[in-house]
């Protein structure tokens, strides 16, 4: 059979995800994607923390807005200079080790971050996600 005629019976071959832009893993919303993010008020606190020999120093409290088996994205304020690779730390309870991949302004005071998980094994990555996932809004 030839390629045309394989595409005939069953499609043309899709792209990866990583090539067409799509995520790769379904995630988890925590705000209401009908309100901008500069007036959002819903997401779930957590601690930056910058990774250090002998201890993590803290940078400051964040926003999270979204979450999933391949990454996490978060509120932070401007002032913040972040690392390429920081700890989000959940209730005390979760360290998750992620870098940062992009940044985006949303406002004068707040940025937008875009981060993957980093050296996370999945039943960790799916242990934090279980515990938050009854307060999604919506999973794409």
């Amino acid at each position: 059979m030839t390629k045309q005629a394989d595409e005939e019976l069953i499609g043309p071959a899709s792209p990866p995800p990583w090539e067409t832009g799509r995520r790769y893993y379904p995630r988890w919303y925590f705000h209401d994607p009908e309100v901008p993010f500069a007036e959002q008020t819903r997401g779930i606190a957590a601690e930056l923390r910058r990774p250090g020999v002998l201890f993590d120093s803290l940078i400051g409290r964040i926003v999270i807005k979204d979450m999933s088996m391949g990454g996490v994205g978060f509120l932070a304020p401007r002032r913040y200079e972040l690392p390429d690779q920081v700890l989000v730390v959940l209730a005390e309870q979760e360290v998750l080790r992620c870098e940062i991949l992009h940044r985006r302004p949303v406002s004068q005071e707040l940025v937008f971050y875009g981060a993957r998980w980093h050296g996370m094994s999945h039943r960790q990555l799916a242990r934090a996600i279980s515990r938050y996932a009854r307060l999604c809004l919506l999973v794409c």
